[in-house]
């Protein structure tokens, strides 16, 4: 969000990140294992994470701004 440069503030989008403390037996990672689909049924994935979450935010920034 801090390349997106919204911030009118100057501040951090980082800095509205509040870290609490995890519940006893939380999952301390959570992993996507494709290779099922990928072997069994052809399918992939058109994105990575890395590009899915920048075209993700686009979509909920450009989504914000036609509703106000």
């Amino acid at each position: 969000m801090d390349s997106k440069g919204l911030r009118k503030d100057g501040k951090s989008y980082k800095e509205q990140i509040t870290f609490v403390k995890d519940r006893a037996g939380h999952d301390k990672r959570y992993a996507i294992d494709a290779s099922k689909l990928e072997g069994e049924l052809g399918w992939k994935a058109q994105e990575n994470f890395e590009t899915g979450i920048q075209l993700t935010i686009d979509w909920y920034l450009k989504k914000s701004k036609q509703n106000n």
